[in-house]
């Protein structure tokens, strides 16, 4: 084991730098988390059903019937299955080959006309005239400044005018109810990170100007290391208007407590909507 590489890697990261390694595309650990979407008794990766369930009803109360829907960040289609259930017309992103393997699978199985994307919504051609966008379980406050600004300006040219969109980041909430820390631990084996026998050492950094939060993982086998990265970031309401004018929407509207809290998300999530400007 070469100490100074952990020494290197555990280091404390500059705002938003990402790893080497993916949660979401890295093969083993992609096939465990696709394992934990589709539990329905775990928010660790998506909301439980019953959540999905309320989450999609209340965004249909602004829609019309039989929209065109592009949900980004789709994962094994979870919103995408209830929406086109419900008669819209829905096109999934996601750049886990992993995930949109499964939802192609199951909408097939089910008859569902779903069209699903590989791909990064940064950098891909997302189609137009969509009455909806949508960006679920906080994906939008993993993003800097830079990158939020980006799926921003791709949401809006996918959104015909006057179109919705609608996202949920965390609130200032999650800096009282999340701290920094570190932990280290050990599996012989067949893990959520690896098959192999490996320590993990984790730990949370708090970047109180950037009102972020940085999860780190390091992974460490035998054969070598693997470290893994995920950002949270939180919003003021204000900040959250402020960004979305810059950006081109409008009617912006914030709505508290829509869902209840969870292991992954505390109470104070916030769901957004605004509307693409002409």
């Amino acid at each position: 084991m070469d100490l100074s590489r952990i020494a290197s890697a555990t280091r404390r990261p500059v705002p938003f730098e990402k790893a080497e390694f993916s949660l979401w595309t890295e093969p083993y650990v992609a096939s465990r988390m696709l394992e934990a979407h589709l539990d329905p008794n775990t928010d660790a990766a998506s909301r439980r059903p019953s959540t999905i369930l309320k989450t999609v009803g209340w965004i249909e109360e602004r829609i019309p019937a039989g929209s065109k829907i592009l949900d980004l960040g789709c994962g094994p289609g979870l919103y995408c299955e209830v929406y086109a259930l419900h008669g819209h017309r829905v096109t999934g992103i996601d750049f886990s080959e992993n995930s949109i393997r499964y939802a192609r699978g199951h909408a097939a199985l089910r008859g569902l006309g779903i069209e699903y994307l590989v791909g990064d919504y940064l950098d891909s051609d997302l189609g137009n005239g969509f009455d909806l966008a949508t960006m679920i379980y906080c994906d939008m406050g993993t993003l800097g400044d830079g990158d939020r600004d980006r799926v921003l300006g791709a949401a809006r040219m996918a959104l015909r005018s006057g179109g919705l969109l609608v996202f949920d980041v965390f609130g200032e909430s999650l800096a009282r109810d999340r701290k920094e820390g570190r932990t280290w631990s050990w599996c012989p084996g067949n893990g959520f990170w690896t098959a192999e026998p490996h320590l993990v050492f984790d730990e949370t950094f708090h970047f109180e100007r950037e009102m972020a939060f940085c999860d780190q993982h390091l992974v460490v086998t035998e054969t070598g290391e693997r470290l893994y990265r995920s950002w949270d970031r939180y919003y003021t309401k204000d900040g959250i208007v402020r960004f979305l004018e810059k950006a081109g929407f409008g009617e912006v509207s914030i709505t508290e407590n829509l869902v209840d809290g969870s292991d992954f998300t505390p109470d104070g999530a916030l769901f957004v909507t605004a509307r693409r400007g002409s």
